[in-house]
């Protein structure tokens, strides 16, 4: 018993002296943003870079979590489009030990990629995406005979690239001195932007199969915009089933052209695929693949999916098309998914991210930018509805309108907090509305959006009738 005790003693120093050896494991935590929009920057490699197989992925909102040795070590941040940045962990805010390290990307504006060369032997890429297609149908949400869930959805719209004859008008004039005044907000290229609409929308959203049926009910809107409000017409169509992307599809129907999906049955006679690595995306290992057009004028995306290892469906994506595709007015669309899987095989998107720039129609107009984001939650499987339940497809609760200024119920309802950019929008939103000459204009706009002239505490219309 003694010569136990002794020789258990003896290892537990020894266990000792070798922790003591071993180099602290430090914890990094932080977040990438766009520099000029301040908006989380996903998907984005993030890595230690005195060792680069040491590292991690941003989630879909950008945040990071990555252990280091020392705080002397270093992290880069890099992702398509933007310009690599690397930071001392010690740069960081260290509380306990812990250390925060944020990093602001700044766009890229070269338009050229790196070649990538491919060696003798068939592509890597090739037979995983050959296990993707033969686990498609498994994996399409629309295998479910019926699903419901919650959906949280924000839509921005900003005026963008503005021309110099139309911001030398008066009432463009006014509006631009008015958001000097208070810090405005800016786009890719540097240029400020004009927020003209922001809405947040909670609603649920239902599915059924056989026959194919859809509704939305919105349990309330809140939208701010010049001459809109949160009992105009328009709160019927800020709901989730206008942002309906599924990469499932063959083909998938954007400003009435047909894309070709990077997952489509005909994937390997529109697209180049090349395996980048393998990556753990939210605790799976996925294949992180770069896609591309075989010509850059086709009706298809450039960027990269996330494949789960496992059952070789589609975790995470992130593509885009530019104005080579010849869309009219298209300037650029990007389109950011995240999905999980259900209990019944099939995987549902749970964060959605799209953005797309409207060209100027003409020189001397502005363009426009458009931010759609849609989070879903509280996912039910099998819980049919009689089809008179259907018939109604989009509904607007009673009380939405009484929800609708209520801060306390959006700070609950929320399923992600607004960015410093969002709450600065609605800042600049309030702030342009309160210029005279565009309260005239959208005392016109209010009239045209609900029907309705408002007097005092009488509403006259509606003016169709």
């Amino acid at each position: 018993m003694v010569k136990y005790t002794i020789f258990k003693g003896f290892c537990l120093l020894l266990a000792c002296l070798w922790s003591a050896n071993l180099p602290a494991q430090i914890i990094v935590k932080g977040k990438l943003t766009d520099a000029s929009t301040g908006e989380g920057v996903p998907f984005a490699n993030v890595y230690l870079t005195t060792n680069t197989l040491v590292g991690t992925n941003t989630d879909f909102d950008g945040y990071y979590t990555l252990k280091v040795a020392s705080p002397q070590d270093s992290i880069g941040a890099a992702y398509m489009g933007y310009t690599t940045k690397i930071k001392a962990v010690a740069q960081g805010k260290n509380e306990n030990g812990a250390y925060t390290l944020n990093f602001q990307l700044e766009p890229n504006t070269k338009d050229e990629l790196p070649e990538v060369s491919v060696g003798g032997g068939e592509n890597p890429a090739y037979g995983i995406m050959r296990k993707v297609l033969s686990n498609k149908d498994k994996h399409d949400k629309r295998k479910l005979p019926q699903y419901e869930q919650e959906v949280y959805t924000k839509i921005e719209l900003d005026i963008d690239n503005v021309a110099e004859k139309f911001a030398k008008r008066k009432p463009v004039k006014k509006v631009m001195a008015a958001i000097d005044s208070t810090g405005g907000l800016t786009g890719e290229d540097g240029k400020p932007l004009v927020p003209i609409f922001m809405s947040e929308s909670i609603s649920r959203y239902y599915v059924q199969q056989n026959p194919d049926r859809t509704k939305e009910v919105i349990i309330s809107t809140k939208i701010d915009g010049v001459g809109l409000s949160d009992n105009s017409s328009v709160s019927q169509i800020i709901g989730s089933s206008f942002q309906e992307y599924n990469f499932y599809k063959n083909w998938m129907n954007i400003f009435a052209k047909d894309f070709v999906s990077p997952l489509a049955d005909s994937w390997k006679s529109n697209y180049d695929y090349y395996l980048e690595d393998t990556v753990l995306v939210s605790n799976l290992w996925c294949y992180k693949i770069e896609v591309t057009p075989h010509r850059k004028e086709d009706l298809a995306f450039a960027g990269f999916i996330w494949i789960d290892t496992t059952s070789f469906a589609l975790k995470q994506i992130d593509v885009g098309v530019g104005k080579q595709v010849n869309v009219n007015f298209l300037e650029k669309m990007r389109i950011q998914q995240e999905l999980d899987p259900t209990e019944a095989g099939a995987w549902l998107p749970t964060k959605t991210r799209v953005m797309v720039n409207v060209a100027q129609v003409s020189k001397n107009s502005a363009g426009l930018l458009a931010k759609f984001y849609t989070s879903n939650r509280d996912i039910v499987l099998n819980k049919r509805y009689p089809l008179k339940f259907f018939q109604q497809q989009t509904e607007v609760k009673e009380d939405a309108h009484l929800k609708a200024r209520d801060p306390q119920f959006w700070a609950n309802a929320r399923h992600d907090s607004l960015t410093p950019a969002e709450i600065k929008t609605y800042e600049l939103i309030n702030t342009i509305k309160q210029v005279p000459v565009v309260k005239a204009y959208s005392n016109i706009i209010a009239i045209v959006s609900s029907g309705y002239y408002t007097y005092k505490k009488i509403d006259i219309g509606n003016y169709i009738y």
